[in-house]
């Protein structure tokens, strides 16, 4: 059951009445016989379409209604063609918290883009989705991960031993592994999405590791820190940082050379020796 704080009443009849009056009729409401006297579609147009009563639904233009249900938010929402930031803010004036938007699958964040192409040359950068899936990177960040610019870096960690030990050093490999699972019960935080359990069923089956990771329940989300990992041209130690996109589960994850270490000398390397990602 989702949260429930205090209802706005006026200020939900009065976002519902401008955002009725901006949309056009045309394609939506059957073709009028009157003369319409204002603009938008009428209450009753839009309650019918919405799959409720006219009279509720003017009781939440006029403040005088009950609070509405995530059901009806949801109607009223497809109904007024509402955006992603309209959406929320209609949950928040109705008093509840904002809707779980489905993941864009496959379909990498345009601020996450637009930050991974600004990256320095020496700063690697991975943008991931939810589960761990790689939807973009840059030349040097496939290159640190060795060629991972495509598949899944969380499922490659519990089911490539030989990749995993060629890029981890042994004591950082189990704290890795605890992190990402902990990080995977974060991010998917029980919603149902049938995508993530079809993967966390796959994973539960491909490793036993991951299983029992699972099965302690640990939830931290990844965020700052260091790191160390293994490269043919020496060892690499990067300062990280995690930065949330506009779409759900998606993450730029940036490694840049910690100060002081050979790595700053190291990355450039690495980077030119390397086609396009």
């Amino acid at each position: 059951m989702a949260t429930r704080w205090q209802i706005d009443r006026p200020a939900l009849g009065a976002f519902l009445r401008r955002r009725r009056e901006a949309l056009s009729p045309e394609g939506m409401a059957p073709p009028s016989t009157t003369r319409r006297r204002t603009p938008g579609m009428r209450r009753e147009e839009v309650a019918d379409l919405a799959g409720m009563s006219v009279n509720y639904y003017e009781r939440l233009e006029r403040a005088t209604g009950p609070q509405p249900s995530d059901a009806v938010l949801d109607a009223i929402a497809r109904t007024l063609r509402l955006s992603d930031d309209e959406i929320a803010h209609l949950y928040a004036l109705a008093g509840h918290g904002a809707p779980r938007r489905a993941p864009a699958a496959h379909t990498v964040d345009p601020g996450l883009r637009i930050a991974l192409d600004a990256l320095a040359p020496d700063t690697a950068g991975l943008v991931l989705g939810r589960t761990g899936e790689v939807l973009a990177t840059n030349v040097l960040g496939a290159a640190i991960f060795g060629g991972m610019s495509a598949g899944n870096i969380v499922e490659r960690w519990f089911t490539d031993r030989a990749w995993r030990d060629s890029l981890s050093p042994p004591d950082d490999q189990e704290p890795t592994s605890r992190a990402y699972v902990a990080d995977l019960r974060a991010s998917l935080g029980g919603d149902g999405d049938p995508a993530a359990e079809a993967f966390i069923r796959r994973m539960r089956t491909a490793s036993a590791q991951f299983s029992d990771l699972w099965d302690q329940h640990e939830v931290a989300v990844i965020r700052a820190g260091t790191k160390v990992l293994l490269h043919p041209r020496g060892r690499l130690d990067l300062e990280c940082a995690v930065l949330p996109g506009q779409e759900p589960g998606q993450r730029l994850t940036l490694f840049r050379a910690a100060a002081h270490t050979p790595t700053a000398a190291r990355l450039p390397l690495i980077a030119a020796s390397c086609g396009p990602a």
